[in-house]
């Protein structure tokens, strides 16, 4: 298991990568402001395969990125209601 907290954005909040180092399928979690590019590094340096976006909850701080890297990866993304 793989689990890389990323802080960012000005509240340094944590987003994160979760990832099988078997598979190399990965999970994105809260990615917040200023997030994208550590993201994308995460995950093109360890060759991880996205599979998904998950929201803890809807803060903006904690969601700012999801549209970019929804539109990059092409991954669904989940919440709970």
């Amino acid at each position: 298991m793989f689990i890389q907290a990323l802080p960012s954005g000005p509240f340094l909040t944590n987003a994160y990568v979760l990832a099988c180092e078997q598979t190399k399928q990965a999970i994105i979690i809260d990615p917040g402001v200023e997030s994208c590019k550590p993201i994308i590094n995460v995950i093109n340096n360890h060759k991880f395969i996205p599979i998904a976006i998950v929201l803890t909850h809807s803060h903006w701080y904690h969601i700012a990125d999801v549209f970019n890297l929804k539109k990059i990866f092409d991954v669904p993304v989940f919440i709970h209601k």
